[in-house]
């Protein structure tokens, strides 16, 4: 199963064919923090009622399930942190939730920023490029 990254559903939108594959969706997972970030996205575009029906289409379609923060992620995040930075690797606290996410439900990330998250030692990803 696969949790999918944000720049993966954006592409998506954007009419690039071939970016999403079937067998990442129906039913497709994201973190709540790539749910806020397409939203954000929609609401500062100039096109937003046009988006935010993209958007919406596609999550119905794909049969997208969120995936809340629980006490297990927000630990794993903790953790998960600490280590990074006791070593020196500074990641955004957006992209270690969504990593805490896939790791705590047994997910493959599919994303294109493999630069970040290939410095999370027990991330499982998929890197989808264009």
């Amino acid at each position: 199963m696969y949790l999918l990254d944000t720049n993966i559903i954006i592409d998506h939108l954007r009419i690039k064919e071939g970016v999403i594959q079937k067998e990442w969706v129906s039913p497709g997972y994201i973190s709540f923090v790539t749910y806020s970030e397409l939203f954000y996205g929609v609401y500062k575009s100039k096109f937003s009622k046009k988006n935010l029906l993209l958007l919406s289409d596609f999550l119905e379609e794909n049969e997208i399930i969120v995936i809340n923060s629980d006490n297990k992620t927000c630990e794993y995040f903790g953790r998960l942190k600490a280590h990074l930075e006791k070593r020196g690797r500074r990641i955004e606290d957006a992209d270690l939730f969504i990593a805490a996410t896939a790791i705590t439900n047994n997910l493959v990330l599919v994303t294109q920023n493999n630069k970040h998250f290939r410095k999370i030692e027990d991330l499982k990803i998929h890197t989808h490029s264009q």
